[in-house]
């Protein structure tokens, strides 16, 4: 999503393009024209919401995890684990992706505290490639040739494709509307 977001400010120079990362706390509050979100937002949409793009979230580990034998079932089993033989690692409880996981993999049952927090995906992947016997999860999207990973989908008949949207409170009027139609023809 960043080349594309680079990309449709370069081909409308009249859009600033400034980006913050914040917590789910400041996904009303933040004054943005507007927010990005993977998934649903779990307070609901208030306002215009519009698809940007599909991804999935995919399970990752360090090279000493053999991944081809890890399910849904078992991933369940390691992170509600209180002594995981594997270092799990997780996002802070606001992340988009922690709500995710938490509500379609962990369900009912409480991650391990001995889980190791990644504030983002790019520090999810530091973690997981620096540890051999590292687990953690992260969008398809942020997949690099040196991390091994498995699709939830592959063995589970839940699917865990997420839309990414794009979040306005109003409906988007000129240069807004034309960046947002950049983004969405950009699309792959």
């Amino acid at each position: 999503m960043v080349e594309r977001l680079h990309q449709c400010a370069l081909d409308h120079p009249e859009i600033s393009l400034i980006t913050q990362e914040s917590s789910i706390t400041g996904l009303q509050s933040n004054g943005a024209d507007l927010t990005l979100w993977f998934g649903e937002p779990s307070q609901g949409i208030s306002g215009q919401s519009f698809i940007l793009s599909i991804d999935e979230i995919v399970m990752v580990a360090g090279k000493q995890v053999p991944l081809r034998e890890m399910n849904i079932e078992r991933l369940l089993d390691l992170y509600a684990n209180s002594d995981p033989p594997n270092q799990l690692w997780t996002y802070p409880e606001e992340n988009e992706l922690r709500i995710i996981f938490d509500n379609d993999v962990i369900g009912d049952e409480l991650i391990t505290p001995d889980a190791l927090l990644a504030p983002n995906p790019a520090a999810m992947i530091e973690a997981v490639t620096s540890d051999p016997t590292a687990i953690g999860y992260l969008p398809k999207s942020w997949l690099v040739d040196d991390i091994q990973a498995k699709s939830l989908n592959s063995d589970s008949q839940m699917d865990f494709a997420y839309p990414i949207l794009a979040l306005s409170q109003t409906e988007p009027q000129g240069n807004l509307r034309s960046y947002l139609v950049c983004l969405q023809s950009t699309a792959p």
